[in-house]
C-alpha cells in the first residue's frame, strides 16, 4: 500500500532514529550538559587541567632524569632515529621539501605530517637548529596531553560514567612508555592524538571529522592505514548488517563512505606519487630498508611482540596480565555491545598495530628498547581505554547480579558490597602496581640513551663538521645525528635515507661511491678496507649501541696497497687430513672454467646482487674477490666421493652472523651457522655426513634462515674437500 507523505515522513524519521541509536547517548549527553550549565563545564575543565598536569610532570620526570650522571634536558634525544627526523625537519624549515641532504629529495621520513608540522613552526618562528629538539619535545608533550584528554572523553562516552573517564585519563597520563615517547622527538604522541580523535569522532557519528582525522593519521605514521581500513570496514559493516534489513538513505551512506575514504586515499596517493617520483618505488626507503617478509602469522614473532612489549606494560607486567588481559578483552566486548560498529576503531586498533608489528619486522626476543617500542607506543592509549572499560563492565556485572538475586538481608548486603568493592579495587590496583618499577627502569633508559647518543652520534657529527672539508662525502651507518651535525653530504649506508644503498651490502656501497669518510659502529665493517685509517672514534659511556661500544670514522690514510693474495687461497681453515676435490668462484665472470658458475650449474633464488671487494686479510696483504648475495637460496653441483663425508668451506661476509639450511641431492643435511668475525672476510666449514653422499656428483642447496642478518646469503668462494686419499682418477671437479 502506498504511503502518504505524512506516514512516509514519520516512518523515515523512525528508521533514522533506529539507525542512529548507537549515537543517541552522545546526543543525550550533550543535552544534559547544556541543562546542567557551566557547573559541569567548569568541572570538566578542572579535570582536564589535572590530567594535563599529571602528563606534563611524567614527561618532565624523563627530561630531568640524571640516572646516567647527566640530565637529558631539552636538547638531547634518546635515539639516532629521532635525529634523523631533526635532519628532515631542519631541511623542511629551509626549503619546505622532504630532504635528508640539502637539495636532494628523500623518502626516509617516516612521518610526513610530523616533519611538515615541526618544520613549518621552525620556519615561522625562525628557530635555530639547536632548538629543533626543544620544539619536538614540546609538541610531543602537547599531543600527549591531547591524547590524555581524548582517552578521558572516549572512556566517559563508552561507560557513561565520568569517573571511569578520569581513571583512564590518569592512567595514561602517568604511563611511563607514553611519557618516554612524548619527549623522544618522534611522532608517537601526534599519531596517537589524531588516531584517538578519529576514533572519538567516529564513535559519536561525526563521519566527516572522522574521515579528516583518519587522513591525518595516515600522514602521521604508516600504521594509520590500519585505522583507515578499520573505519572504512566499520562503515561498510554498519551499512550492510542493519537490524531491520532495510536499504535506505543510500545517498547518505555513499556520502559517509566518501568522507571516510577519500581524504585518506588522497594522502596515500600523494605520498605514493612522491615516493615514486624520487626513488621509483611506491614505498618509502625507511620501510624498504628495514621491513622483512615474515608471512601472515609468524608465531615466533607474535611471542616476541607479547614478551618484548605488551608483557612489559605496567598493567600486563608479571602476573598482572592475569587481570589486565581479561579486562582488555572484556573492554572490547563491552565497547562493541554498546556502540556496535562505531566502536571498531577504539576496540580493534591496538590489536591491528600488534599484528602489523608482528608481520613487518623480526622483533627482538627480549626486552625492547625505544627504537622498537615506538612502533607500538601509540597503541597504549587504546589499551588503557579498553582496560578501564573492562573494569567498568565488571563492576556493572557485579551489580546486575546483585539486583537479579532475591532480596538480601542486611548482613548479606554488606558482605556483597564489601566483596565487590575489594574485587573492583583489586582490578584497578593490580594492573597498576608495576608503575613505580617501570618509571625507574624507563627513566634510567631515557637518561642513558640520551647521554650515549649525545656522547657518540652527536659528538661524531660535530667532529666531522669541524675536521673535514665542506665538500667531503660521508658514508655513515647510522646516519641521523651525523647528517644533522656534520652539515656534509651524508650517504646512509643502511638504505633508510639513501635509496641506492639498499641494493648491496653497506661496506660495498661505501667503497663503490668512494666516500671520503666512513662512519660506523661495527669496526669489522671497515677495519678491512685498504687505504683507510681511523681518523676519530667516540666511545659509549655505558653499555653498547648497535652491538658495539665505539663509533669510528675512517678517513684517507694507511696502506692503500699490499701483497694481493690469490682468491683461491684458504686463509683460516686448516685442511689437514683433507684434499680439495672441487672449487667454485662465485660472482667472477672470468673464473677458470673448472671453477666457474657455468660448470657447476650455479643458480640463485630471491633478491640477488653481485659486486667486488678488496679487503685486508693481514697487515700487508689483501684479497680482491667478487661475490654473490641472495635472499632465499643458492645451489650448484660439485664433485663428491660416494660414501665419504663432504666438507664445504665458504668465504663469506663475516661482518654479521647468519644461518643457512643445507641440502644435498634434496636431502636435509642440517643447519650451517656462519659466525661474525673481526674482519670482513670470514671462512666457515660444514661437513655433510658420509651417509648422505650417494653419487660421484652431488647437488648442494643453501637456504637462508630468516633472522637479523640480511647478508647470510653472501658467497665469495667455495672449497669442496674429502678425506685425503679418497679421490680416484677423474673424480675432481
Amino acid at each position: 500500500m502506498a504511503l502518504t507523505g505524512a506516514t512516509a515522513g514519520y516512518e523515515g524519521g523512525a528508521i533514522r532514529r533506529r539507525l542512529s541509536a548507537v549515537h543517541r547517548p552522545a546526543r543525550l549527553e550533550r543535552v544534559r550538559f547544556r541543562r546542567m550549565g557551566l557547573r559541569v563545564h567548569s568541572s570538566t575543565l578542572a579535570v582536564l587541567a589535572v590530567l594535563t598536569l599529571l602528563h606534563v610532570l611524567t614527561a618532565l620526570l624523563f627530561v630531568s632524569s640524571s640516572a646516567s650522571g647527566e640530565a637529558a634536558g631539552w636538547g638531547r634525544l634518546p635515539s639516532d632515529d629521532a635525529w634523523t627526523r631533526m635532519t628532515y625537519i631542519g631541511n623542511f624549515a629551509d626549503s619546505f621539501t622532504f630532504e635528508f641532504n640539502d637539495g636532494e629529495l628523500a623518502t626516509g621520513g617516516t612521518s610526513p605530517l610530523w616533519i611538515a608540522l615541526n618544520g613549518t613552526l621552525a620556519a615561522v618562528f625562525g628557530l635555530s637548529p639547536d632548538n629543533l629538539p626543544v620544539l619536538s619535545k614540546a609538541l610531543g608533550i602537547l599531543f600527549g596531553a591531547i591524547s590524555v584528554w581524548l582517552v578521558f572523553r572516549i572512556t566517559w562516552q563508552i561507560t557513561r560514567k565520568r569517573y571511569f573517564g578520569v581513571l583512564a585519563g590518569a592512567v595514561l597520563a602517568v604511563e611511563p612508555h607514553f611519557g618516554f615517547a612524548a619527549v623522544s622527538g618522534t611522532e608517537v604522541t601526534l599519531f596517537a592524538a589524531v588516531s584517538l580523535a578519529a576514533a572519538w569522532a567516529y564513535l559519536r557519528g561525526r563521519v566527516r571529522s572522522a574521515g579528516v582525522m583518519t587522513a591525518f593519521a595516515v600522514a602521521a605514521r604508516p600504521e594509520g592505514l590500519l585505522l583507515a581500513l578499520l573505519v572504512t570496514g566499520a562503515t561498510l559493516g554498519r551499512w550492510t548488517w542493519r537490524r531491520d534489513g532495510a536499504i535506505i538513505h543510500r545517498r547518505r551512506d555513499v556520502q559517509d563512505i566518501a568522507w571516510i575514504g577519500v581524504p585518506s586515499l588522497g594522502v596515500i596517493v600523494a605520498w605514493v606519487a612522491f615516493n615514486w617520483s624520487v626513488t621509483g618505488s611506491a614505498l618509502p626507503d625507511s620501510y624498504l630498508a628495514t621491513n622483512e617478509t615474515l608471512g601472515l602469522l609468524p608465531l615466533t614473532n607474535l611471542w616476541n611482540v607479547w614478551l618484548g612489549y605488551l608483557h612489559e606494560l605496567p598493567f600486563m607486567d608479571g602476573l598482572a596480565w592475569l587481570v589486565g588481559l581479561p579486562l582488555v578483552l572484556l573492554g572490547i566486548w563491552a565497547a562493541f555491545s554498546r556502540h556496535s560498529f562505531s566502536a571498531a576503531p577504539v576496540a580493534l586498533f591496538a590489536l591491528a598495530m600488534a599484528y602489523a608489528a608482528m608481520v613487518t619486522f623480526a622483533r627482538p626476543d627480549g626486552l625492547w628498547l625505544f627504537d622498537d617500542r615506538r612502533h607500538m607506543d601509540a597503541a597504549v592509549p587504546f589499551i588503557v581505554i579498553l582496560l578501564v572499560v573492562g573494569t567498568a563492565r565488571s563492576w556493572q556485572l557485579v551489580w546486575a547480579w546483585k539486583r537479579a538475586r532475591k532480596p538480601l538481608t542486611e548482613r548479606e548486603r554488606k558482605a556483597v558490597l564489601i566483596t565487590a568493592r575489594v574485587a573492583v579495587t583489586a582490578l584497578v590496583i593490580a594492573p597498576l602496581a608495576a608503575l613505580p618499577v617501570k618509571w625507574n627502569s624507563l627513566t634510567t633508559e631515557y637518561s642513558w640513551s640520551s647521554r650515549n647518543t649525545n656522547d657518540v652520534h652527536v659528538a661524531m657529527g660535530r667532529w666531522l663538521n669541524e675536521n673535514t672539508p665542506e665538500d667531503a662525502v660521508i658514508g655513515a651507518i647510522p646516519a641521523g645525528a651525523i647528517g644533522f651535525y656534520s652539515r656534509r653530504e651524508v650517504l646512509d649506508l643502511s638504505g633508510k635515507n639513501t635509496h641506492d644503498a639498499q641494493r648491496i651490502q653497506a661496506l660495498a656501497y661505501g667503497i663503490e661511491q668512494d666516500v671520503d669518510y666512513l662512519v660506523a659502529f661495527r669496526e669489522p665493517f671497515f677495519d678491512s678496507i685498504p687505504g683507510r685509517e681511523v681518523a676519530n672514534e667516540e666511545r659509549v659511556s655505558f653499555g653498547n649501541l648497535y652491538l658495539s661500544n665505539v663509533m669510528r670514522a675512517y678517513g684517507p690514510g694507511g696502506s692503500a696497497t699490499g701483497v694481493e693474495l690469490p682468491r683461491d687461497r684458504l686463509l683460516v681453515f686448516d685442511p689437514a687430513g683433507l684434499e680439495i676435490i672441487d672449487t667454485l668462484d662465485t660472482g667472477n665472470g672470468f673464473a677458470a672454467a673448472e671453477a666457474s658458475e657455468t660448470t657447476h650449474g650455479y643458480g640463485l633464488e630471491g633478491d640477488r646482487a653481485s659486486s667486488s671487494i678488496t679487503a685486508r686479510v693481514g697487515e700487508d696483504a689483501v684479497i680482491n674477490d667478487d661475490f654473490r648475495s641472495f635472499g632465499v637460496a643458492e645451489e650448484f653441483g660439485v664433485a663428491s666421493v660416494p660414501g665419504q663425508p663432504l666438507t664445504i668451506v665458504k668465504r663469506y661476509d663475516a661482518t654479521v652472523p647468519g644461518s643457512l639450511r643445507v641440502f644435498i641431492d634434496g636431502k636435509d643435511a642440517g643447519t650451517w651457522e656462519l659466525p661474525q668475525e673481526r674482519t670482513f672476510f670470514g671462512e666457515a666449514a660444514f661437513t655433510v655426513p658420509a651417509g648422505l653422499v650417494m653419487e660421484g656428483r652431488s647437488r648442494l642447496r643453501f637456504e637462508v634462515i630468516p633472522g637479523p642478518s640480511a647478508t647470510a646469503g653472501t658467497s665469495f668462494f667455495y672449497w669442496i674437500l674429502v678425506p685425503e686419499g679418497s679421490i680416484t682418477d677423474g673424480q675432481t671437479g
